[in-house]
C-alpha cells in the first residue's frame, strides 16, 4: 500500500483519478468524523463530506505543506460550520413562516395547540433581543447544542448560557403575562421587553 504523500505526488504528476480514489479510500473516515461530529446528524454529515472531497478535487494544486486528508478534514470542518451557519439563517428566517396556516391542521389538532397560542408564541419570541432570540431559536427550534451555537453565533459559553436563560425568563414571564391578561398583552413584534 502506497503512503498519502506518495499517492498526492502521483495524483500531482498524471492527474490520473484512480490515485485520487485511493486518498479518498484512505481518508473518508476521517473526513466523516470531522463532519459528524460538527452536524451530529448522519445525511448532513455525508453531504458535507462529499462537498469537501469535490472541492478537494477542484483545488488540488493549492494543496501545500501539509497531509493530505488533514487539508481534506479542514475543508470538511469549514464545511460544516458553513451547513450550520445556513441552517441558522434559515431559522432565523423560519420564524416567519410559523405564522402563515400549516399544510394540514392535524399536526396543529394533535399538539392541542391553537392558531392563537402559535401567534401568540410567535409575538413572544418576535420580541425578544436580537441576541436571546437567535440563541432560543438555535437551541429550541433547530435543537443546536451549546458548542454548536457558540460556533455560530461567536458569543462566548457564558454569554449563551446568559442570553439563553434570558430569554427562557423572558418567554416565561411574557406567556404568563399572555394567559393572565389575554393576548392583547403582547408587545408589538420588534419591540423587546425591558431587561432583555
Amino acid at each position: 500500500m502506497q503512503s498519502e504523500a506518495e499517492l498526492v505526488e502521483r495524483f500531482r504528476a498524471t492527474g490520473d483519478e484512480r490515485w485520487f480514489e485511493e486518498l479518498y479510500r484512505l481518508s473518508r473516515r476521517r473526513v466523516f468524523g470531522v463532519c459528524m461530529k460538527i452536524l451530529r446528524d448522519v445525511d448532513r454529515a455525508q453531504d458535507a463530506c462529499h462537498e469537501a472531497f469535490l472541492r478537494a478535487y477542484e483545488r488540488f494544486g493549492t494543496l501545500r505543506g501539509e497531509g493530505f486528508s488533514a487539508w481534506v478534514c479542514r475543508i470538511a470542518a469549514n464545511q460544516s460550520y458553513d451547513v450550520l451557519r445556513r441552517r441558522a439563517r434559515a431559522q432565523e428566517q423560519g420564524i416567519d413562516e410559523l405564522e402563515g396556516d400549516p399544510p394540514n391542521g392535524e399536526a396543529i389538532e394533535r399538539d392541542a395547540v391553537t392558531r392563537e397560542d402559535l401567534t401568540r408564541a410567535v409575538e413572544i419570541v418576535r420580541a425578544l433581543a436580537p441576541h436571546q432570540r437567535t440563541v432560543f431559536l438555535l437551541k429550541h427550534l433547530d435543537g443546536s447544542s451549546y458548542r454548536e451555537i457558540e460556533l455560530l453565533t461567536g458569543y462566548s459559553a457564558n454569554e449563551v448560557r446568559s442570553f439563553l436563560q434570558n430569554a427562557r425568563r423572558n418567554v416565561r414571564l411574557a406567556w404568563e403575562k399572555c394567559e393572565s391578561a389575554g393576548s392583547s398583552a403582547l408587545p408589538p413584534a420588534g419591540v423587546t421587553r425591558p431587561g432583555a
